[in-house]
């Protein structure tokens, strides 16, 4: 998911409102297989973990597909996945 401004093929999937304490955030998911699995799940409530002191973690309810994922990411400062 990214959520700045910017378009591309990857980010033309659902948009989604992410809650934080009493902040909301707009953010548009990728349009892949693993990105509409996670939509598939909404409405979560989920708890966090911090990892590596860099990144939020949680698990989702159940595993996420991994059909057609690359091996590895380069996510951005403020991308939500």
């Amino acid at each position: 998911m990214n959520d700045n401004n910017t378009s591309t093929p990857e980010s033309t999937g659902a948009r989604v409102n992410v809650r934080i304490g009493d902040k909301t955030y707009t953010a548009t998911m990728f349009n892949n297989p693993t990105a509409n699995d996670l939509v598939s799940q909404l409405p979560l409530t989920l708890a966090f973990r911090d990892y590596a002191g860099q990144e939020k973690v949680s698990p989702a309810p159940r595993a996420l597909t991994m059909q057609g994922v690359p091996r590895g990411d380069d996510p951005e400062i403020n991308d939500f996945g």
